[in-house]
């Protein structure tokens, strides 16, 4: 199984003779993409607590960075068939009935951007992680409307723009709750 060519459903059209047995299962995705890259971010956390102490605030010991890494990493894990989900029943307001196969792979292919982004950690600057981050964002937004248009099929540049649209609100919705979750644990710890 080649998951780097699965790239393609995201940036180039499928044609109509394209068979769903060429499209990933979900449980591929989640074992290939979204369980080894979430680790990114909690490793990246350790290596900043271990490397750059200072960068983070000095109320919050290591291991407790280590407990909000955890949490992050549960929480990015939990996230994905959440927002597919989502994605899916969002799809009404275009009049279209995506699959939840289809939904996850947009969502798991959008994820992917954030999930690297934390490599940046490395640079002890907190202006170019918060650029970097905004790069990741907007990736991210790129490959859902990619997705909507060639894994859902739609081809009306309105609806599309209006699906990406409440896509991304609802992604920043759940981050603000993922935010205030884990502050709120970072303040109990």
């Amino acid at each position: 199984m080649n998951l780097i060519r699965f790239w393609q459903l995201i940036f180039l059209p499928q044609s109509k003779s394209a068979t769903t047995d060429q499209k990933p299962s979900v449980k591929e995705v989640f074992f290939a993409y979204i369980l080894p890259l979430s680790l990114i971010t909690p490793v990246m956390l350790s290596y900043v607590a271990k490397h750059y102490p200072k960068l983070f605030l000095d109320k919050l010991p290591t291991d407790r960075l280590f407990l909000v890494g955890l949490a992050m990493y549960v929480m990015q894990i939990i996230s994905v068939p959440i927002m597919a989900l989502i994605l899916k029943n969002l799809g009404a307001m275009v009049n279209i009935k995506p699959t939840f196969r289809d939904s996850f792979l947009i969502i798991a292919y959008a994820a992917v951007p954030a999930f690297i982004i934390s490599i940046f950690y490395v640079i002890p600057s907190f202006t170019i992680n918060l650029a970097m981050h905004g790069i990741a964002a907007l990736a991210g937004c790129l490959i859902i409307y990619k997705g909507i248009k060639n894994i859902f099929g739609l081809q009306s540049r309105g609806a599309r723009f209006m699906l990406t649209l409440a896509t991304v609100a609802t992604a920043a919705t759940g981050f603000g709750v993922v935010l205030v979750a884990t502050l709120i644990f970072w303040e109990k710890a």
